[in-house]
């Protein structure tokens, strides 16, 4: 007669297969975490240059063309983690969208919120001295 049950032989492997398994899950657990963390990050930085753009267009419709200047760098904080806000606003040649030194009436304004090991959204828009018709 046969004995039943499991020898001592194959419940280890049978450990060590699912062992094996739970640490694949494991190490995928960790890595969705680490990018969930630095989509949350990047959803924040996001909204600090969205901000800084809707300020600008206020700025200009309140003080005109003329007050869309580049500004400092800034510091913010959200929670324990801070991140760098510069504004950098350039006269562009219209046609060709390249840097102009002269005013020709267009502005690209760029906003870069930097954090961690040097990353970065950048937000550009264009500010000009047309007043719209209504």
């Amino acid at each position: 007669m046969k004995a039943r049950g499991f020898t001592l032989i194959e419940t280890v492997l049978t450990l060590l297969v699912v062992g094996i398994g739970l640490f694949g899950i494991m190490a995928l657990y960790q890595n969705m975490s680490y990018s969930l963390y630095n989509a949350d990050l990047q959803v924040i930085a996001t909204d600090f240059a969205q901000q800084k753009v809707e300020q600008l267009v206020a700025k200009k419709a309140f003080s005109g063309y003329g007050a869309v200047t580049s500004e400092a760098a800034e510091i913010l904080a959200s929670g324990p983690h801070n991140f760098t806000r510069t504004t950098t606003v350039e006269y562009i040649d219209p046609t060709t969208m390249a840097v102009s030194v002269a005013d020709t009436g267009y502005k690209r304004v760029m906003i870069d919120v930097t954090w961690g090991l040097g990353l970065v959204v950048r937000l550009v828009t264009l500010v000009t001295n047309q007043v719209p018709l209504l």
